[in-house]
């Protein structure tokens, strides 16, 4: 299944390998076609198995082109933890 602007009905599993008791932030940061760098918020689905998930709004997906996406995880101690960044082809529904 392809991804497109403005899909909406879809969901990311974001599979981190950190195991996350302790986790206070956990954000998908990403990188717009255009450049511009924001973040949506992850929720945890396994602690023990370091597996988020976020669940795509209605507008989130508002480019096409190649996104950048990577995990950014803060802990209650102040720790940090950033993944590895993922590039994703968001294309325009109808084309090739």
């Amino acid at each position: 299944m392809g991804l497109f602007k403005n899909h909406s009905s879809l969901s990311f599993p974001v599979l981190t390998y950190t195991e996350l008791s302790g986790a206070d932030v956990c954000l998908l940061k990403y990188r717009k076609p255009s450049g511009i760098e924001g973040s949506f918020p992850l929720t945890v689905e396994d602690e023990l198995q370091g597996i988020l998930r976020y669940n795509v709004q209605n507008g989130d997906l508002d480019e096409s082109g190649w996104w950048c996406f990577w995990a950014h995880i803060t802990f209650i101690d102040g720790r940090y933890s950033p993944g590895d960044p993922v590039e994703v082809f968001i294309g325009e529904e109808g084309e090739v």
